[in-house]
């Protein structure tokens, strides 16, 4: 029984055509997070900050985001680690109309918190490093061909 050859195309085209117009064709690299300093204000999540109205006292952070998964005194500062309820993952996710993820557990978000005094020195978290290549559709922006750092890495840690 030979291969039916035009049957075949036609439904690699069907699919190719459906693909295009009705989602998303492309890859989604997850490289990890990588560190950034911030300088807010903690807001309710772990994490999650707002615009800073001055230098947040040791007790704003406890009234957000509770105590601190370890304390550390380094040079005669304090550092406080704080570590999120959200993992993070690592890995590629493959889009063909629906999203094949190919990933794993990297750990969770940290965010950690230097003090001098009473007040904070710095508030270092994590971005995520993510890239993508492909045509995805979006609600708000309609179709679109990406390539480079995803759109999403900028979201801050939760």
């Amino acid at each position: 029984m030979a291969p039916n050859f035009k049957r075949l195309a036609a439904s690699l085209s069907c699919f190719a055509v459906m693909a295009m117009t009705s989602s998303c064709i492309g890859v989604h690299l997850i490289l990890g997070a990588a560190q950034h300093t911030k300088n807010k204000m903690p807001a309710s999540g772990i994490g999650e900050l707002q615009e800073q109205t001055g230098h947040p006292s040791r007790a704003d952070f406890i009234r957000h985001w509770g105590n601190p998964y370890r304390k550390d005194s380094v040079d005669g500062s304090e550092r406080w680690l704080y570590r999120s309820r959200y993992r993070r993952w690592r890995g590629l996710v493959v889009w063909a109309i629906v999203p094949l993820p190919l990933v794993i557990p990297a750990g969770r978000y940290k965010s950690t918190v230097v003090f001098s005094g009473d007040s904070t020195v710095s508030i270092t978290g994590q971005v995520d490093r993510e890239y993508g290549a492909g045509f995805f559709w979006s609600d708000a922006v309609g179709p679109r061909w990406m390539i480079g750092p995803s759109p999403l890495a900028k979201r801050p840690n939760p």
